[in-house]
């Protein structure tokens, strides 16, 4: 048996999960399937003699979603240290353009 992990682009909620745990455990030669909808990750323990990678990302696609590339998936379960990796904030909003909605004018 081989066990293979897919970054899943697409899945929302408990259906989504359930749907690829359905159709992905459905295949033959696929022992086992589970999803972490918060890593939107899929594991499969399966047969290659049986079946592979291809086939599973191929059934992966028919069910609506996508499978994202290895080297995303490798990048998106690493942990980012804080500060790196990600924009800086944009400057402060002076408060001069804060305004009321409610049609009074101050003044």
């Amino acid at each position: 048996m081989q066990t293979q992990h897919f970054a899943v682009v697409g899945m929302d909620c408990a259906h989504c999960a359930r749907t690829l745990e359905q159709g992905i455990g459905n295949l033959h030669g696929v022992e086992s399937c589970q999803v972490n909808l918060g890593a939107a990750r899929l594991t499969t323990c399966y047969d290659p003699a049986l079946l592979n990678d291809a086939a599973i990302i191929a059934r992966i696609r028919a069910l609506g979603y996508h499978v994202a590339a290895a080297a995303d998936e490798r990048s998106a379960t690493q942990a980012t240290p804080p500060g790196k990796g990600r924009p800086a904030p944009g400057p402060p909003l002076p408060t001069s353009s804060l305004f009321c909605l409610n049609g009074d004018s101050a003044g």
